[in-house]
């Protein structure tokens, strides 16, 4: 129940997060009269045509609440004019954008913050879904030795539902299936706590020996030591890593901005801006997608297309975004896609080991 509750705390978060940096456009207020509390200008409309305050204020509690649906639900009803074309018309809705059509859909920055925390909300929520935990009732660690047991029972439950699969070869029986994955799933879930608490991670990272090379003799001293710090507790390391990668996940946009460019380089009509729209709405995209994956992964259809949709959608999309975006032709857009795939694969590296030394130091 808790992780429902910091999921939907972490979405509320998120939304209200990103309505703040999202410009107020697009709002259907009327006409106000008067002056601006703000800064006693005369108003003419809507908003102060000076400081930009709305001219729309409210002190009741209800209208406090109605705020925070507003940007949970809302965000001014540019989402619903927003994620079609992101999904469907990527490379229009990047150049609608960067071509002035701003007040229409959510801004890049507004989407990116809110896809984020969704992210990571919905996989705090989900990731044990069909996975036993490593922790008892009471919240309080299993021993090696209690995990063991508990991926004995699985196997025991396991065995006579694949000896009956077997021995239906060629029918289908979805519920039968279905019983069989999420045994499955739940001893892959043990067994990868027993790797973290005392398997085969824990005699690799008590070998390994970790040297950096920053650069700096007192760096490569001061993160060897924070290493062998964490070789005692990579628990503790992986809980900083997984904080660390919510708290920087805007590195990926301007680590991945001289790659497109490069692309560019010679083209004097675009500006580092078009970059950053469409690598930002690109981020967004594949966030969303891992998210429906994930949310989605019960659906018989979506479990089995999982893979598929994974390996083929995000160059698909990238594709399409660049030959929409740039107005590209199909060769033009065919070999931006696969360096800017080659590319990510550099990025996430580069982001992976940002967060490792962050998390070190």
């Amino acid at each position: 129940m808790s992780g429902e509750i910091g999921a939907a705390g972490e979405i509320v978060s998120g939304a209200i997060l990103a309505r703040a940096v999202e410009p107020d456009t697009g709002g259907t207020y009327a006409d106000a009269h008067g002056h601006c509390l703000n800064c006693q200008t005369e108003l003419i409309g809507p908003h102060c045509h000076r400081c930009g305050q709305s001219a729309h204020i409210h002190r009741t509690l209800v209208s406090f609440w109605h705020d925070i649906s507003h940007a949970l639900l809302h965000f001014d009803g540019k989402i619903w004019r927003t994620l079609p074309l992101l999904v469907f018309h990527p490379g229009q809705l990047t150049r609608r954008y960067v071509h002035g059509e701003r007040a229409r859909f959510i801004s890049p920055l507004a989407l990116f913050l809110f896809s984020i925390f969704l992210m990571f909300s919905v996989f705090s929520w989900v990731g044990g879904s069909g996975i036993k935990s490593t922790t008892n009732h009471n919240g309080n660690d299993l021993t090696a030795e209690q995990i063991k047991t508990e991926i004995a029972v699985d196997q025991a439950k396991l065995a006579p539902l694949k000896a009956q699969r077997a021995a239906e070869a060629g029918k289908d029986d979805e519920k039968l299936d279905d019983q069989i994955s999420d045994l499955e799933s739940e001893v892959g879930g043990l067994q990868t706590g027993m790797t973290m608490k005392e398997g085969i991670s824990k005699e690799v990272l008590d070998k390994a020996k970790i040297q950096f090379h920053t650069g700096s003799a007192s760096w490569n001293q001061q993160l060897s030591m924070q290493a062998e710090r964490a070789k005692q507790n990579p628990e503790l390391l992986f809980v900083k890593m997984e904080q660390g990668a919510h708290k920087y996940s805007w590195i990926i946009i301007p680590l991945s901005l001289p790659f497109l460019w490069a692309t560019f380089f010679w083209r004097r009509d675009l500006k580092l801006y078009d970059h950053i729209v469409f690598i930002t709405y690109s981020v967004c995209f594949m966030i969303i997608l891992i998210v429906a994956v994930a949310l989605l992964g019960s659906v018989p259809v979506i479990k089995h297309a999982r893979g598929p949709l994974i390996l083929f959608a995000p160059p698909a999309h990238i594709f399409f975004q660049l030959k929409g975006a740039y107005s590209l032709g199909n060769w033009s857009a065919l070999w931006r896609t696969f360096v800017m795939l080659w590319a990510a694969f550099i990025v996430l590296t580069m982001y992976a080991a940002l967060i490792l030394v962050m998390s070190l130091v």
